[in-house]
């Protein structure tokens, strides 16, 4: 784990952060005053809206799987990107290394909100700058909302994954990885025993093409249940596979292996 990612896994959860009050639009109080401080001390952090998209839904159906986007108008220039997420308990949400040259830092998720708050994506260049740019979401309950499966179905199928590739464009290729996982936050109850569920979460991902490294990403309880990470890479043959390792905070490792479908179906250029 790079200096980087150390200082994210630390700060999300040796500074948890009460969201009980909520945050309030064009109020960044809390990440001026401590939490940019704890994830990222002493460093500036610049406006990147000028090359960076952060896609969020202004009021999302669903707090506990939040769909977000990231995407980058000079995707080779980016080494690392991670999220944070104001007034969830846990702010960090995940980082991701992606210095690899195969790597495309654009990327799309799902996470957990636990109540009004700015969501926050940090990129780091390859010359040691920091970017980010933040939207305001209107969500709440996220991080305590119970598996939308139930504990049983969520535990029996718990790691399965599967990679769906979408489309090639120009020698790059978009894949979806999908994983079965409860994701449990801490901050649910077992709705039989009324028990509190313990944290039970995927903290990292490592996927590959080949043999040759792809991005490494390290997650938090912020994720959501049933994670999915849609991401592009450039391939080095058209009959290549992508794998996957996936831990977790209680030890469990589950792998898989996918081909790449030789018709993927290749995106018309644009004129």
């Amino acid at each position: 784990m790079t200096r980087f990612f150390c200082l994210l896994a630390c700060a999300a959860f040796a500074f948890p952060v009460s969201s009980q009050a909520g945050g309030k639009l064009d109020d960044h109080s809390l990440w001026q005053e401590s939490l940019k401080e704890q994830v990222f001390p002493d460093t500036t952090i610049q406006d990147g809206s000028s090359f960076m998209t952060l896609k969020t839904p202004y009021r999302a159906l669903d707090a506990a799987i939040v769909p977000i986007a990231l995407q980058f108008k000079e995707p080779e220039d980016i080494k690392n990107v991670s999220f944070v997420i104001d007034h969830n308990p846990s702010p960090f949400v995940i980082a991701i290394d992606t210095s690899e040259p195969n790597t495309h830092p654009d990327v799309r998720l799902r996470v957990r909100i636990d109540s009004y708050t700015y969501l926050r994506a940090i990129a780091e260049t390859k010359s040691g700058e920091f970017f980010q740019v933040a939207n305001f979401v209107k969500a709440a309950g996220g991080c305590s909302a119970p598996s939308l499966s139930g504990m049983a179905e969520a535990e029996k199928y718990m790691g399965q994954m599967k990679v769906k590739f979408i489309e090639r464009n120009n020698g790059w290729v978009k894949a979806r990885l999908m994983v079965r996982h409860p994701n449990y936050s801490g901050f649910q109850f077992d709705q039989i025993s009324r028990s509190e569920i313990p944290a039970h979460f995927i903290d990292s991902v490592v996927v590959s093409s080949n043999g040759r490294a792809l991005f490494t990403a390290e997650p938090s309880i912020s994720i959501s249940e049933n994670p999915v990470f849609t991401f592009l890479y450039r391939e080095s043959n058209t009959n290549g596979t992508v794998d996957v390792a996936i831990t977790d905070n209680k030890g469990n490792v589950y792998e898989g292996s996918w081909q790449v479908p030789q018709d993927l179906a290749e995106v018309a250029a644009k004129n």
